[in-house]
Formats: structure tokens, C-alpha cells, sequence
């Protein structure tokens, strides 16, 4: 059986494969992973819980992550409209 620490480690290489997820914060109790924090978009949201829950060892995982769009200079509606 692995250790929790081996776990975060190997959830951690399983998102890393999918991308850049920078803002999810993995935590392994007896087998059991938590993911929290932010992705940016709603199916990363799948994508990162489906890699974690096929990791070798995880008795299970949930996901409390929300999405979080990266934000975008935008112009001021004065300056829009002259």
C-alpha cells in the first residue's frame, strides 16, 4: 500500500500530464484524495478529478473546485463610448 505523501506525489505527476493546474491544491487521508482550489475551465474540472481517481492506490477522490476564467484587461465603458 502506498503512503499518502506517495499518493500527492503521484496526483500530482497525473494533473501535471494533463497541463498547468497551478491553483488546485491536492490532500491524501488514508487513500482518500481532496482536490480544492481553481481551474479555468468547467471540463478541467473532470479532467483533473478523472486523472487523480485513476491513480494506483487512491481508495477515492472528491473535488471541490471551482472555476475561476482568467481575467482579461477590459476597457472601461466611458473609454468605449468616447
Amino acid at each position: 500500500m502506498k503512503s499518502d505523501t506517495q499518493l500527492m506525489q503521484d496526483c500530482q505527476l497525473a494533473i501535471n500530464r494533463l497541463g498547468a493546474y497551478p491553483n488546485v491544491q491536492i490532500l491524501v487521508s488514508q487513500g482518500w484524495v481532496s482536490l480544492r482550489g481553481a481551474v479555468l475551465l468547467g471540463p478541467d474540472r473532470w479532467r483533473v478529478e478523472e486523472a487523480v481517481s485513476r491513480v494506483s492506490g487512491v481508495v477515492g477522490a472528491s473535488a471541490q473546485l471551482s472555476v475561476r476564467p482568467a481575467h482579461r484587461h477590459q476597457t472601461p465603458t466611458r473609454e468605449l463610448i468616447g
